[in-house]
């Protein structure tokens, strides 16, 4: 469409519609609309149908080109496996571990069993 029928079908409407709200209904960039009436650009190709259906009321279904496509990807972590072993012979203590270590490890041990 040229600037001059683009003028003419919006002179036509029954109702007025903004120029920018023409380039939101019909997914057109901002302003792109505005500069194709102000003589600073010409109409883009691929909106020439979205714009002769639009003036002439026919429906058309429009593709969204500012809607970009994301993918989502599995970031969930598996629980990490120990190979942590208690030495039991010396009633739970871990070698080299002394008796106030002992008695606060069991006891965060006792907390978090609780917890859950």
């Amino acid at each position: 469409m040229t600037r001059e029928s683009i003028e003419k079908s919006i002179s036509e409407m029954d109702v007025y519609v903004p120029i920018y709200k023409i380039e939101e209904l019909l997914n057109i960039p901002p302003t792109t609309l505005q500069k194709v009436l102000s003589g600073k650009r010409v109409l883009p190709k691929k909106w020439n149908k979205p714009m002769e259906a639009f003036f002439s009321g026919k429906t058309v279904t429009l593709k969204d080109f500012n809607k970009q496509s994301v993918t989502f990807k599995d970031l969930s972590i598996p629980a990490p496996t120990t190979n942590f072993t208690i030495n039991t012979t010396d009633q739970g203590r871990l070698e080299g571990e002394s008796s106030l270590d002992y008695k606060i490890r069991m006891s965060e041990l006792q907390s978090q069993s609780k917890a859950k």
